[in-house]
């Protein structure tokens, strides 16, 4: 009885800890799609400035471009 006692809440705490650790490695990969996300805003700023626009310009295309990221994860989720 008393073994069985003991085992119960270290099972308990392991199993909290594996909780953690997989909330630790979803952070880190929002955090590495954030960074994915950032390099691909910078390419595209470089291919905007190439091209010659002007810093309004790629504003508005920045917007466009994260108002389609959003749509498109948006409707990742309800589906």
């Amino acid at each position: 009885m008393l073994a069985n006692s003991t085992v119960q809440p270290f099972s308990i705490f392991l199993e909290r800890e594996r909780e953690r650790e997989r909330e630790r490695e979803r952070e880190r990969e929002r955090e590495r799609e954030r960074e994915r996300e950032r390099e691909r805003e910078r390419e595209r700023d470089r291919d905007r400035e190439r091209q010659g626009e002007t810093e309004i310009d790629r504003d508005r295309a920045r917007q466009r471009d994260r108002d389609r990221e959003s749509s498109i994860v948006f409707n990742r989720r309800i589906i």
